[in-house]
């Protein structure tokens, strides 16, 4: 066999060998992109009173074409952007949220946040994002330990403080995990918290309910979430 004819055969070994990438790496992408397949992306448990809701209530479709999002991936790895890239459906945004959650009686709406005053505050936990608090995917109502209101709080004077102990002692101790044993942090149910600091809820079961669990602040709420985008 000659060197021409053999340099042939490696030519189209190679071009078998490429096409055959191309074409599962279109197949993989398809499985993706496709609306019944999102499923596939899920990175884990939904949170409580979410489990009926499609990839799509939250997501929204990332921008450009499954090409120029392909394109300007292969362009982040090597070094040629620095902006992250999203692949089919992009991050849930604030405005998703309340779109289903719009609540005017919410004591710590996202968007006070963004002033000026609270930027010490947003190093403790970044309040401005739903997602500062609330990590879809990660099986539990609140993704972190509950005690971000030192975040905003640690410097409380209160004239006529309504419980007793007062609510400056608890902050000069350190109580930070009781806040939620007596205060509804949205304000959303139908929930008066207690004069007395004895008559708190258990701490347990803040956790539990923190975790997915039981709610024990009531079942009523003052605005109920839609059911849909």
């Amino acid at each position: 066999m000659g060197p021409k004819k053999k340099r042939k055969q490696w030519v189209t070994r190679l071009g078998i060998v490429v096409s055959a990438f191309l074409l599962s790496s279109l197949a993989v992408a398809w499985t993706f992109i496709s609306p019944t397949h999102f499923f596939l992306l899920n990175k884990g448990p939904m949170t409580a009173g979410h489990e009926a809701l499609a990839c799509t209530s939250c997501h929204d479709y990332a921008p450009g074409s499954t090409r120029q999002q392909f394109q300007a991936i292969v362009a982040s790895w090597m070094g040629m952007r620095n902006d992250e890239v999203d692949f089919a459906l992009r991050p849930p945004q604030n405005s998703d949220c309340v779109d289903c959650h719009d609540r005017a009686n919410d004591r710590h709406p996202v968007h006070r946040f963004k002033e000026p005053r609270f930027l010490q505050s947003l190093e403790v936990v970044d309040a401005r994002s739903c997602m500062g608090c609330h990590t879809e995917h990660s099986g539990a109502r609140v993704s972190n330990n509950g005690e971000y209101c030192v975040a905003c709080h640690k410097d409380m004077t209160i004239k006529k403080d309504p419980i007793t102990p007062p609510h400056i002692d608890l902050a000069h101790q350190g109580r930070w995990e009781s806040c939620l044993q007596c205060h509804d942090f949205h304000n959303n149910h139908k929930y008066r918290a207690p004069k007395d600091f004895s008559e708190r809820i258990d701490l347990t079961t803040v956790k539990n309910y923190l975790r997915d669990m039981e709610n024990p602040y009531g079942a009523e709420k003052v605005v109920k979430a839609k059911k849909e985008r």
